[in-house]
């Protein structure tokens, strides 16, 4: 995790699956000449966490916690805070699936904490979400995909994706069997919450990032949950590349890509009204 703490408005980077630091830190430059006095935290997903039992999940979650509470976010468990984060600022900022699971998790961590910033309404809190190249179908082949890509060596990849296919394969069979849903499903799922944080609601204003040549996640995946969004009132922007690559939008388009981002901010800030 990369923490630069400035002001009072916080940027939440999650980054997608393996994704490497000096790729990660392209986007905290971006925001610095947005918003130079944003604090910023950068979350980093590593394929590990999707093995990880439910405890390990949210230990691993931890460390963020701690921040939002060092920076007065948060209100701390068993203990006074000295310092509450005054008119606080929020941009959550979440790369495909890997990026969107870890943004779930702190969802679900902090269903039981507070915000410590002292306000009337949440909906006061200038928030926004931007999902880039999420979230995904639950089609086996692109999770192995997913989960294989970052191999260069075909003389390690193809065997490990043999080894994927199987291993996931039955990992969806054991799931349908029980009845619960797949991963992907309750991402899906969870992603259309309204109250996902504390600070959003249901006209928290989100912006959907995709590609109609994404490999990994195929931009009728995303539309099918922009429709849904849409459906159920939410306040949606939404940004289709032609031929970007997964999570190379930016790069293929900096200039509208960074647009689409600091509009969706100023939307955000027109909705609370401040």
């Amino acid at each position: 995790m990369i923490v630069r703490v400035r002001t009072y408005r916080l940027v939440i980077i999650f980054g997608w699956m393996s994704a490497q630091v000096p790729h990660l830190l392209k986007y905290t430059q971006e925001y610095e000449k947005l918003y130079p006095y944003a604090t910023q935290i950068v979350v980093r997903s590593e394929p590990s966490f999707f093995f990880k039992g439910r405890a390990a999940q949210e230990a691993q979650a931890e460390p963020l916690i701690d921040c939002l509470e060092q920076i007065g976010y948060l209100e701390p468990q068993g203990k006074s805070l000295a310092a509450p984060v005054q008119h606080p600022r929020i941009l959550v900022h979440a790369f495909s699936n890997g990026g969107a699971s870890q943004a779930v998790l702190l969802s679900d961590v902090l269903k039981t904490r507070s915000l410590a910033a002292p306000t009337s309404s949440v909906r006061s809190i200038p928030s926004a979400l931007i999902l880039d190249s999420t979230p995904g179908n639950s089609k086996l082949s692109t999770a192995v995909t997913a989960f294989t890509v970052q191999i260069r060596n075909p003389l390690l990849r193809y065997p490990t994706m043999l080894f994927m296919a199987v291993g996931l394969a039955f990992i969806f069979v054991y799931t349908s069997l029980l009845g619960h849903e797949r991963t992907i499903d309750v991402l899906r799922r969870r992603l259309l919450d309204p109250a996902l944080f504390p600070w959003t609601h249901q006209e928290t204003p989100r912006l959907y990032v995709y590609s109609e040549h994404d490999k990994l996640v195929p931009c009728d995946s995303v539309r099918a949950h922009v429709r849904e969004a849409k459906g159920r009132g939410y306040e949606v922007a939404v940004e289709e590349f032609g031929d970007s690559a997964h999570v190379a939008h930016a790069r293929t388009d900096p200039k509208r890509y960074w647009a689409a981002v600091k509009s969706i901010w100023e939307r955000a800030v027109i909705v609370a009204g401040v």
